[in-house]
This record gives C-alpha cells, structure tokens and sequence, in this order.
C-alpha cells in the first residue's frame, strides 16, 4: 500500500500501536518507549532502502510528492 517492500499488514499494525502508544505515554513508561523507539528504527530502515530507489526509478503510478531529489 505505501511501498514499503517487505512489510506486512502485521508490522503496519504493530508499528501504528506503538506509535500511538508513544504519543500517549504520559506515564513515560521505559516499555512504550522502547517499543515507539524499535518501531521507528523499524521503519526508518525500510525508507533508507526505498528513497533512493524512487529517486533512480520514480513510479509513475504514486509519484513521491515532497521527495527531495538530489542536485
């Protein structure tokens, strides 16, 4: 749905609560935290790997709106 290759609906949901969770943590729980923190390292991985592959090959079918391009 997003590009992200190699991520199922299952990560997508577990990343979205963690996040969520993050955002909530108003008892600054070291659990939630470590949880938010994985899941952005998570998802930072799968966008180190995809950015610049739309940069050399755009996908004409979801142009990647606000992508910086080199240059």
């Amino acid at each position: 749905m997003l590009g992200l290759h190699g991520a199922s609906a299952t990560d997508m949901q577990r990343w979205s609560h963690a996040f969520i969770a993050g955002i909530g943590n108003l008892h600054d729980d070291a659990d939630i935290w470590a949880r938010c923190d994985a899941a952005q390292r998570e998802v930072d991985a799968l966008l180190d790997e995809l950015l610049p592959r739309l940069r050399a090959e755009p996908d004409p079918r979801s142009p990647p709106r606000g992508c910086p391009t080199p240059g």
